[in-house]
């Protein structure tokens, strides 16, 4: 029983934390996960993991997940070029 109100908590915490997630502009921004990015940039996981981890490109992380707002994406493209 302990474990399925730990799961719910958690659940709710990411839920709120999804709520909150909002573009520069005040509207909410689309979101994709590291695979995706890796498929925009013709790049592996291993190097968006790397671009994450030293700051060049913007995310958040849910619980174990990272997330990446598609307008983070833009302007690692814009300023690499």
């Amino acid at each position: 029983m302990p474990d399925r109100m730990a799961r719910r908590r958690s659940h709710r915490k990411r839920r709120r934390l999804a709520r909150r997630w909002r573009g520069s502009e005040g509207g909410v921004e689309d979101w994709i996960g590291p695979s995706e990015v890796a498929a925009r940039l013709k790049v592996s996981r291993a190097t968006v993991y790397a671009l994450v981890k030293s700051g060049q490109l913007r995310h958040r992380r849910v619980g174990l997940q990272i997330r990446v707002p598609l307008s983070a994406v833009d302007e690692f493209l814009s300023g690499s070029q």
